[in-house]
This record gives structure tokens, C-alpha cells and sequence, in this order.
């Protein structure tokens, strides 16, 4: 048989769910409001106060309601940052950005993966707004089309009415979008630089690798165009020499191996790669095919990725400030004092390394 017992009273919480803030101010022997005040950092309640009240909330083992705090406008704010996927360097940096800039204001970071997926996204934003979180940054490149315009539209508006900002980061402004706040870096003359360089060194037959209709991919073709057209020749999109592929190996392998399986006389002698990511399959494939590198094929990359000793030959790349751009974006999000406005382009530079050499002549 077994014998029942009554649970015994004590000072934690309650079977029911835990102290109430009412149980914490009458066990520091305040009203609730002033316990209210004092759990969330009210500078108008006094030292020995709010030392009494904390103690009455840890001897109850009382947790603060981060969600009622936010609705009240008081206690941390919560900062999210959405992307695609967390799989590619650029984006940790600009999280460690945010990062910096949330710890500093008592925000809390949320990540969100919606893997392009839209519907996805939208489920996000409403839970967010839901929570009343502080501001969601979008990052990273977006489609140009007018359903993405209604969506983040659509975004934007759902966030506002709570009061919280969108940002897009680490993409233009988005025309029809101007009250969003952007931060973005010049992508366009990034690439401008890395053809150039290629030009400087002698090629001419130059292709460039990953276009498509995202944003980050356009601006970095439309830097190839101005810098081919600069020196006298012509390239738009249909260009042979252009390759469209999304930046992920099942379509930009067999567009590599295609590209450069071409006999001597049409194979390129150098590639502008849209990503870092991009120029080391080329990189992989190359050697596939028994070309040197970069004796047969010249190589320049977009993001300047850290990579060890191993990688030859040191791959020339165009470098961007992504902490900094994650670090204005979320001063951006939590309406803290900005020097540069609300639609930022931070500059971005050209490191020339050993993939690049003169063509064979």
C-alpha cells in the first residue's frame, strides 16, 4: 500500500506554475508595481529596493516574462536575423556584427533559417511581431521580381504595426521598399576591381561565372559589363562567356566543366567567379580536366574568404567589411544613433593574389 503525503510548503515555486510577481512583492514587502519596476532595471527605484526585491525573486525562483516585459516596452529586446542557410562565411560575419551591437544594448540574438522557403519567412515574421521583438534583419540577396516586393511589403508592414523595423542587410534598397532601412556594400565596383585586374594582366577572353536574377549576382555582373565595356568590349547577359548558374555546386559543376572543357581557342584564360565558393570548384574542376593553375586559367573570387596554406594558388578576391555592415544594420534595427543614414554603401576592396597571371601568348 502505498502511503500519500501532502507536498510539504516551501519558498520555491508553486506546483501550479512557479511564483507570480505578486508572491516576490509581498515577499520583499513592496507593491507589485514597484517589483515590477525594480526586476526590470527602473533607475527610479531605489539601491536597497531593488536589492530586496531581487532577493525575494531568488529565493522564490521567480523568472522573469521576457515576452510581457518587451510588449511593456522594458527588459531585453530581441534582435532577429534571418537568412537562407547558415552555410557560408559572409554570414557569420555579419552575425558576429549583430552580435556585438545586441550584447551591448541587452538584446537578445534570434537566427532564422527559411531555406527560400517564402511561406516560411512569413510564418517567422509573425511570430516575431507576435513577440514584439525589436527589429528583424533580412539578410543576405533576394529575388527582384514583384512578388518579392509584396512580401517584404508585406514584412514591413506586419513588423510596424508593433513597432518594429525591418532592415535589409547585405543587399541594396529594394525600389518600392525606400522607408526600409538598407545596409549594403558596393558590390557592382567590387567586381569592377577584380575585372580589371584580370584586363591589367593581359586576358581578354574573360568569363564571368554566376549570374542569375538575385540581387548580389546581378550587381556583381553588372561590375564584369562596366569593366569590359570600359576597355571596348561588349557583354551582356547572353554572352557565352556568361555563365548562369545559382551559387551551389549541383548546377555550378557541370556549368564549370562545360565552360572549360572547350578546346584552346574558345576556353576563357581567366573567370570572374561570383563567390569565393565558385571559384574554388573552379579551382576543383580545372585540375579535373589537367589545367594548371593559374598558368592555364586566371581566377578571381567575391567575399575573400579564410582559407589555410593548403589552397594554391592564393586565390585574388574582393574583400567586404561584413562585421561592419552586420554592426550598422543592427543599430539600424534598434533605432540607436546611425552616421550614414538609412541606406548605407560600405566600400569594399580588391586583394590581387598568385591566381593571377598573364595569359599564354
Amino acid at each position: 500500500m502505498t502511503q500519500s503525503t501532502s507536498p510539504s510548503t516551501t519558498s520555491g515555486p508553486r506546483a501550479s506554475g512557479g511564483a507570480t510577481m505578486k508572491d516576490v512583492a509581498r515577499l520583499a514587502g513592496v507593491s507589485v508595481s514597484t517589483a515590477s519596476r525594480a526586476l526590470a532595471g527602473n533607475p527610479r527605484i531605489g539601491e536597497r529596493t531593488r536589492v530586496r526585491v531581487e532577493q525575494a525573486a531568488l529565493e522564490l525562483h521567480y523568472v522573469v516574462n521576457g515576452l510581457a516585459q518587451s510588449m511593456m516596452g522594458v527588459g531585453t529586446k530581441t534582435l532577429a536575423f534571418m537568412t537562407t542557410a547558415f552555410l557560408a562565411e559572409p554570414f557569420a560575419r555579419i552575425a558576429q556584427g549583430v552580435d556585438l551591437v545586441a550584447k551591448r544594448h541587452d538584446a537578445m540574438l534570434l537566427m532564422n533559417a527559411t531555406r527560400n522557403d517564402p511561406q516560411a519567412a512569413q510564418d517567422a515574421v509573425s511570430m516575431l511581431a507576435r513577440q514584439r521583438a525589436a527589429g528583424v534583419l533580412m539578410v543576405g540577396s533576394r529575388n527582384m521580381d514583384e512578388a518579392c516586393l509584396q512580401r517584404f511589403t508585406h514584412y514591413r508592414d506586419t513588423l510596424a504595426a508593433v513597432q518594429a523595423t525591418l532592415v535589409l542587410c547585405g543587399s541594396p534598397r529594394m525600389p518600392g521598399l525606400d522607408d526600409a532601412p538598407s545596409v549594403s556594400y558596393d558590390q557592382r565596383h567590387g567586381v569592377v576591381l577584380a575585372t580589371r585586374a584580370l584586363l591589367d594582366a593581359g586576358h581578354r577572353r574573360i568569363a564571368f561565372l554566376g549570374h542569375d536574377d538575385r540581387t548580389s549576382a546581378h550587381e556583381r555582373f553588372l561590375g564584369f559589363r562596366d569593366a569590359m565595356l570600359d576597355r571596348g568590349f561588349m557583354t551582356d547577359a547572353d554572352d557565352p562567356l556568361v555563365i548562369h548558374s545559382a551559387n551551389v555546386s549541383d548546377e555550378l559543376d557541370p556549368a564549370i566543366r562545360a565552360l572549360l572543357s572547350q578546346d584552346t581557342g574558345h576556353r576563357p584564360t581567366a573567370i570572374v567567379c561570383v563567390t569565393d565558393f565558385a571559384a574554388y570548384r573552379v579551382y576543383r574542376i580545372a585540375r579535373e580536366l589537367g589545367l594548371r593553375l593559374p598558368d592555364d586559367l586566371s581566377v578571381t573570387g567575391f567575399d575573400d574568404l579564410s582559407t589555410d596554406d593548403t589552397v594554391t594558388p592564393p586565390l585574388s578576391s574582393v574583400c567586404v567589411p561584413y562585421e561592419q555592415v552586420g554592426d550598422y544594420a543592427a543599430r539600424l534595427a534598434l533605432r540607436l544613433p546611425v552616421e550614414l543614414g538609412d541606406h548605407p554603401v560600405f566600400p569594399v576592396t580588391f586583394t590581387a593574389r598568385d591566381s593571377i597571371v598573364p595569359p599564354h601568348a
